[in-house]
């Protein structure tokens, strides 16, 4: 299935951009304190996909997944 984000519309290319260019940019802080850079994200970010991609899935597949709000959970 064909991919319909661009450069401008895909998060996971805006968040690799400012990562490069600022990765130690504060992207969020959560209640309990815990505080997660633009470069720390991008991390997560590559390391879900790659475990997307280690079990088959591709672009256009449906994913379901239950997870407390967290970090993590904006990576997925």
């Amino acid at each position: 299935m064909h991919s319909h984000a661009s450069p401008d519309t895909d998060p996971a290319h805006w968040l690799d951009q400012i990562a490069q260019l600022d990765p130690e940019r504060l992207l969020l802080e959560t209640p309990d304190g815990q505080r997660v850079t633009y470069a720390a994200m991008n991390q997560r970010v590559d390391r879900v996909a790659a475990a997307l991609a280690r079990r088959a899935v591709v672009a256009g597949d449906r994913v379901v997944a239950q997870v407390e709000k967290s970090p993590d959970a904006l990576a997925l």
